[in-house]
């Protein structure tokens, strides 16, 4: 089965060459760089792992040779972010594979690697409370820490303590 990108529950903001995915079923908020973005816009479903590696060289001029370990790392951590439809098996190697792969060629730079920046956003209820969370920093005078913390100075600035 050819990698799908999810598009049910999913907010998608394109900014220039980037991508961020809010995933409505988990509050999940997801970061995508231009590779990362580049291949989850190409998983219509309808392309194979190569045809995808094929939109990358040609996208960002990664050699051939580079492009099918990066494509599958991507997909890789797209999977692990929620962001394909369930069902998509591949036999590719492990994640450590991969990497050791791209490591032999000096070509790909840090910049093309690919990265998702996962974050859970905070339930409706936290972010309306207006109360400072654990490690934020406060004022003594002006105590606003949720329920159960204190403020206060433990070696450093005064934040929310328990």
């Amino acid at each position: 089965m050819n990698p799908k990108a999810r598009r049910d529950e999913l907010l998608i903001y394109e900014m220039e060459d980037e991508l961020f995915v809010y995933t409505l079923h988990d509050d999940g908020a997801h970061g995508l760089n231009p590779v990362a973005a580049a291949v989850f816009r190409a998983c219509d479903g309808s392309r194979s792992v190569s045809e995808i590696a094929q939109v990358l060289h040609q996208t960002f001029e990664i050699p051939q040779n580079e492009t099918l370990a990066l494509t599958a790392l991507t997909l890789d951590r797209l999977t692990e972010a929620g962001l394909l439809e369930p069902g998509y098996g591949h036999a590719e190697p492990t994640r450590r594979e991969l990497l050791r792969r791209l490591g032999k060629f000096a070509t790909v730079s840090a910049a093309l690697m690919p990265v998702i920046s996962s974050i859970t956003a905070p339930t409706p209820a936290m972010a309306q409370s207006g109360c400072l969370t654990l490690g934020t920093p406060c004022n003594v005078f002006d105590d606003q820490c949720c329920p159960g913390l204190t403020c206060r100075a433990v070696a450093g600035p005064n934040t929310c303590q328990p």
